[in-house]
């Protein structure tokens, strides 16, 4: 069997009724203690379900960069908890760019979830977590050749585990280049998912036949151009917005419907969501992805009440500032998209 039908087989195993659009990588919730807010986190996902139910645990919009293993595990815990009453499948972010950190990760964290479930078997153990796959990034390093680059992906995937890979220059300092990518597929069927958040597309706009590599967007803005059903490069998008607009996010998405609409509200979205990041660059702490969405989402969780709410609590302690939950809950209201009534009512 050729790398196109495996990774045909091992997706439609996955997703007996289709690999999802859109992908979520999930906000985490602290309370006053900085733990994690159990409840909240609940709420939040089940006020989105019915748009995505495949969510990245923790990305870098959950402070995946940011958390230790310890803070990882916990967290993945708690949305596999939710996971079997909700029905969604989580993509486990391992963000480590360190020479062979990530490969280490993936095998550490698929002990615990043995030990968690009492299982051995390694495909059956992450069916009974509702887990479909581990994403990673290339290593760090601007001088790192593609050679490099390769053979670091290919000790990862070498585990022959379902594997999705994150392009994130931000962060890497390096960029996977399509010709890796088409050597990469070719070789490792389990490699099923490639996200890009760096804005510059290149493996996407390549033309290269990757072999049934679903390709998925982060980067925001534009979404109705991206899709391969608008003439675009990508099958779908993993994106921070899908937190607080999934349901805008899912109408641009859906199949047939008016390319005008989807156009009108791809654009709202786009002024949307760049207004808010603005905003939200002047902090010096956490990532921008993780602040703007969690100021949306205070008003996604309480509605006009957010403003006598205590702000969101970050990963590092602090609290968003209160000037600049005003200035994003004014957004909202300029663009009618302040909820009547949040998710925690």
């Amino acid at each position: 069997m050729d790398s196109y039908n495996s990774r045909e087989s091992l997706v439609k195993e996955m997703f007996p009724d289709g690999i999802p659009n859109l992908w979520c990588p999930l906000l985490t919730h602290y309370d006053d203690d900085k733990a994690i807010d159990k409840d909240r986190m609940y709420k939040h996902i089940k006020s989105i379900i019915r748009n995505v139910n495949t969510f990245l645990v923790p990305g870098s919009t959950g402070d995946g960069w940011e958390m230790c293993n310890e803070d990882r595990k916990k967290t993945l815990e708690c949305v596999i908890g939710f996971s079997h009453e909700l029905k969604f499948k989580i993509l486990v972010g391992i963000l480590e760019t360190g020479k062979d950190a990530a490969r280490k990760n993936i095998i550490d964290t698929l002990e615990w979830l043995k030990e968690k479930t009492g299982v051995n078997d390694s495909s059956e153990c992450l069916k009974r977590s509702n887990i479909c796959g581990f994403t990673v990034c290339p290593p760090k390093g601007s001088d790192l050749s593609q050679q490099e680059i390769e053979e670091q992906l290919a000790s990862i995937l070498e585990l022959n585990l379902p594997t999705a890979l994150y392009q994130l220059p931000q962060v890497t300092q390096n960029e996977v280049s399509p010709e890796t990518v088409k050597s990469l597929v070719d070789k490792y069927p389990n490699l099923f998912l490639f996200k890009d958040t760096s804005g510059a597309d290149k493996v996407a706009l390549s033309g290269i036949d990757f072999r049934g590599l679903f390709l998925v967007r982060g980067a925001e803005g534009d979404y109705f151009n991206w899709l391969k059903s608008n003439k675009g490069a990508y099958d779908g998008f993993l994106l921070s917005t899908a937190n607080c607009f999934s349901n805008v996010l899912a109408e641009i998405l859906k199949s047939g419907g008016d390319a005008n609409k989807k156009n009108i509200l791809s654009s709202k979205l786009t002024k949307l969501a760049k207004a808010v990041f603005d905003i939200c660059s002047e902090l010096t702490y956490g990532n921008v992805f993780t602040n703007a969405n969690k100021a949306v989402d205070h008003f996604m969780a309480y509605g006009e009440d957010a403003y006598t709410q205590k702000s969101p609590m970050l990963y590092s302690g602090n609290r968003i500032p209160v000037e600049i939950i005003q200035k994003v809950g004014s957004i909202l209201s300029e663009y009618g998209l302040m909820p009547e009534k949040g998710y925690m009512y």
